[in-house]
């Protein structure tokens, strides 16, 4: 039976990055966006702050599925390290929204000194892996389904 949980060396590598490249669509309009991550162990979920006026977060009001990535930087074809996954991304409210902030401001301090923007959680429904430290090309999926 497929676990639900990300496998460790996938979370690992995640755990590790701090910027997440995502994808939002919704009527026919697409739109990419970089931002600051902060991995949640316990619930293998990425939270993310972000102003609802900006162009990817109206699409994702709109439509919450989301594709994304995220990557090591390196020159280094034998260390290129990077995921790219589906999920869904929502808005978060009161009280998950506070203990979310909060956490999030633990991993960058310089959010508490910000305006409070809304919080967003991501969660990945699946998942490539490609690890280029173990053999090049190496990849690993995850797909709880």
């Amino acid at each position: 039976m497929p676990s639900n949980r990300i496998p460790d060396n996938i979370w690992n590598f995640i755990s590790q990055q701090h910027v997440v490249a995502v994808t939002a669509s919704a009527a026919g309009e697409l739109w990419s966006a970089c931002l600051f991550y902060a991995p949640h162990n316990k619930t293998q979920t990425l939270y993310v702050l972000t102003e609802e006026t900006t162009r990817h977060a109206r699409l994702m009001l709109e439509n919450n599925i989301i594709s994304g990535t995220i990557h090591n930087n390196t020159r280094e074809a034998k260390q290129i390290q990077g995921i790219q996954f589906k999920g869904f991304i929502t808005k978060l409210n009161d009280p998950e929204m506070f203990a979310a902030r909060e956490y999030y401001q633990q991993q960058f301090r310089i959010a508490s000194s910000l305006p409070p923007h809304p919080v967003w959680k991501i969660t990945m429904t699946e998942i490539k892996f490609t690890d280029n430290t173990e053999t090049f090309g190496s990849k690993y999926y995850w797909n709880p389904e």
